[in-house]
């Protein structure tokens, strides 16, 4: 799978049940003590702060399930003279090493 072969698309909150079983791919090799499930995933895809076409985008394999993903979040807007921007994002365990995690943060 070359990143020839992916479709790279803004999440909706219709991909929180793909997108927890990504999630839950990654921790098995990460370990980060963050479990996820398809609920706690939709109420992240729905912060109110969160434009999902604009801020995130989600990369799918030729299955369709979700090989890759990233998001960018800013601080709160409340704030003023400091501007902080928060990067995540993650690549299936068997897919990494493929330059996706690379294209995820060009697009970012």
């Amino acid at each position: 799978m070359d990143t020839l072969t992916l479709t790279w698309r803004g999440l909706t909150t219709d991909d929180a049940p793909a997108l927890a079983r990504l999630w839950a791919a990654v921790e098995t090799v990460e370990r980060t003590g963050e479990n996820y499930d398809a609920d706690d995933v939709a109420e992240e895809l729905a912060a109110p702060a969160l434009d999902l076409a604009r801020d995130t985008i989600g990369v799918l394999g030729p299955d369709g399930e979700f090989v890759g993903w990233g998001g960018l979040r800013g601080g709160s807007p409340d704030v003023r003279d400091v501007h902080r921007v928060w990067a995540d994002g993650a690549v299936l365990p068997a897919a990494r090493g493929r330059g996706i995690g690379r294209e995820l943060l060009r697009r970012q």
